[in-house]
């Protein structure tokens, strides 16, 4: 993946329903886009964001995904759609 790495997986279950779920956990890349310096933005903690995704034999399947909050004055991000094109 190109500005991802996958950093966690594994089955849970969950406490009310005792039903099991998968999780896997996606966390951006430390780098900036292109045209950034890591000279002048720091990396200052994550967003994270969870979704749920179609089930998989029979289990449900979520989606944690952390991106990276970059800081100079102003936010960037390397893309706007979360799930679509950068994972």
């Amino acid at each position: 993946m190109r500005y991802f790495d996958i950093v966690e997986s594994g089955i849970h279950t969950d406490k009310p329903t005792g039903e099991d779920y998968l999780e896997v956990v996606f966390e951006e890349k430390n780098t900036l886009p292109e045209g950034y310096s890591k000279d002048a933005y720091d990396s200052k903690g994550f967003f994270d964001k969870r979704v749920q995704d179609f089930p998989l034999r029979g289990k449900a399947v979520f989606l944690k995904v952390r991106r990276r909050r970059w800081l100079q004055g102003k936010l960037i991000l390397h893309c706007k759609e979360l799930l679509t094109t950068c994972l």
